[in-house]
Parts: structure tokens; sequence; C-alpha cells
């Protein structure tokens, strides 16, 4: 079925091969309310006339086709074969709200079950957002109220992130470490992440433990209060401290698709790390989230993967490259703690 995954482990002499399998996934069921401007505005094919219900399958593969080669990022199926998609899909599919009118992974007339490609630039999170293995994160400035907050990731179709448990922790500081790691928050000095009601259970240090000078002019009088923030030293390194809203960026989340995605991956070189070739720093739980990562990241042909971690607490290095040893500008450098990966054709 095209919304599963299969994930095989081969062992061939010393090389592993790893195979995944799937390109998009479901979105959801949603309505059109056949404006001027429609959700998805472009209409790509009609299979109607000539589909029964036993081509369903085919219809909606043929349908991503048709998208994939506008290069849209979501489809949809209207009208049982009506195949809808837009360049700007990502932004307008949910316009017009929910609908139940779908049936089999297809909508009725005017509604739209609609589809997303996992092989994007983004790793599986829309433009702008960030990944972490389960959510997509985006970072909002300028916000001056809990509900101004709460309406601006509402529009966004997520909702403001502020952390309750241990996993929502670990989640924070996968973020935070991992966007510090890909150079992200250089012009950012402090994030909000929980209210005070709740004990904080992260890795960060308390500013109190040293009072270190933050960077961006913070102070702790200026920070305000009601909630709790990551703040940043002028030397880059990150703390906890109370704050309030207007003095911080605020992160909104919402879930984030699985990860499978087509492609097969070799261990090529133990004990090596590929230079010079770096897209951008995931942390992972295993060399096969790792995998995952690179089929979902735009021109990912290799990966240096940390199979002894620094912080088994916040995960493993997955270092995602854009070339490959044979013909990449880098070279191979020794390393005690990596592995080299390489994505086959």
């Amino acid at each position: 079925m095209f919304c599963s995954f299969l994930l095989v482990l081969l062992a061939v002499g010393k090389v592993k091969l790893f195979e995944l399998s799937t390109t998009y996934v479901r979105v959801g069921c949603y309505a059109d309310n056949n404006n001027t401007t429609r959700p998805l505005p472009d209409l790509l094919g009609n299979y109607y006339y000539s589909m029964t219900w036993n081509t369903i399958d085919d219809v909606i593969h043929n349908c991503s086709k048709l998208a994939q080669s506008e290069d849209h990022r979501y489809f949809g199926l209207q009208h049982y074969g009506e195949c809808w998609s837009g360049k700007n899909a990502d932004l307008t599919y949910a316009r017009d709200g929910s609908s139940d009118a779908c049936v089999n992974g297809v909508g009725k007339k005017g509604a739209n079950f609609v589809y997303k490609f996992l092989n994007t630039a983004d790793q599986s999170c829309d433009m702008g957002w960030h990944s972490t293995k389960k959510s997509c994160f985006q970072l909002a400035s300028n916000i001056t109220s809990y509900v101004h907050a709460d309406k601006y990731c509402t529009k966004q179709l997520g909702s403001i992130f502020l952390a309750k448990t241990q996993n929502s922790f670990l989640t924070l500081d996968r973020l935070l470490l991992t966007l510090d790691l890909n150079k992200q928050l250089n012009d950012t000095d402090c994030i909000v992440f929980k209210d005070t009601s709740v004990s904080y259970g992260g890795v960060l240090t308390s500013w109190n433990s040293s009072m270190p000078t933050l960077a961006g002019g913070l102070t702790a009088s200026n920070l305000g209060t009601g909630y709790e923030c990551a703040v940043k030293d002028i030397n880059g390194k990150w703390y906890y401290h109370s704050c309030g809203l207007k003095s911080c960026h605020i992160l909104c989340s919402k879930h984030r698709d699985a990860l499978p995605g087509d492609g097969r991956f070799a261990l090529e070189r133990e004990y090596s790390f590929l230079k010079n070739n770096l897209l951008r720093w995931q942390l992972v739980d295993d060399v096969k989230q790792c995998a995952r990562e690179c089929l979902v990241t735009d021109k990912c042909k290799s990966f240096n993967f940390e199979f002894r971690s620094h912080d088994l607490s916040v995960g493993s290095k997955c270092g995602l490259n854009k070339g490959k040893l044979d013909g990449a500008v880098g070279a191979l450098s020794y390393s005690l703690k990596y592995h080299y990966y390489e994505r086959l054709s």
C-alpha cells in the first residue's frame, strides 16, 4: 500500500544495506468551497470517467506523478477522480477547513483527500520549520500575549509548544542542540519553552548558577516573568531562566510525518567521516533513523553516523552530506566515533 513503508537490513559480507520505500503520505480530508481561488487551484488531470473502485490506488498513484512532474509538494483527489494540486498548496490546502466527505483515500464532491510528498528539502516539515524525530517547529518573534501566540501558531496549522513531560523536554533539548549545530540560532538569544507551573526536566544549566552575561543585551531584569526560557550568553552557551512572552521567541509545533522514503544505503567505511560536504546535522536515535533523514532531505547522498554518541540523553549526531567519497571535494577522515554510509542509486 502506498502509505506503508518497508525497512530491510541485509548483511552482504561486511557491507550493510538499508532499503526503505514510500514517497508520499496521507494528510487528510479537507473542504473545497469552490470559491474563486481554490485550496488546490490546479486541475492536473481527471480520471473520473475511466476509473473503477478497483483502480483507486492507481488513480492516486497517477495523480502523484502529475503533481511530482510539476514540482508540487501537495496533491489531492476530488470528485473521486479529479487530480488537484498547486505550487503553494502546502499553505492553502486546509483553508476551507476539514471535511467528512471522503472515502477510500479520495474526496467526494466539494472535498479533497490530500497527500504530501516526503522527499522534500526540509525533512518532511513545511518550509521555514525545523524538524525533530516526531515534530516540526517554527520560531516566532514579536509576540505580545498568549492569545497572540495561540492565534499565530493556529494560523500556521500548529500550536504553541510548552514542555510539560520528560519526553517534551528531550524534544526541546534535541531541537536546541540541532539548531545550534546547524548555526540556525545565531540571531536568536531567547526561546520560551514552558510556564512556571512545570518543573524543568531538561539538560540546560540554570542561569542563576553562574550568572553569565547574556547575549543581545538581555538581563535578568528585562527578561520578564511568567514563563521560562532557554537563554544564550555572549559565548553562545545556553541556560534556562525566567522570562516573559514579549522578550523572547516562541515555538509553534505540529506533528511531523513519518519518515520512510525510496532508497538504499550501504556502510561504505567504518571509523570514517566524510569532510567538507555537510548539508545539515540531525540528532537521531539510531542509524536507521539517520538513513530515513537522508531520504527525506533534498540532495542528501551520504551520511556520517555517530555510533559512539557524545551524549545518549539527546541522541547520536547524524551528518547529512551533499556528496559521496567518489568525486567529492572532501576526503575521508579517520574517526573513533563515526561510520560513513552512502546512498545507492
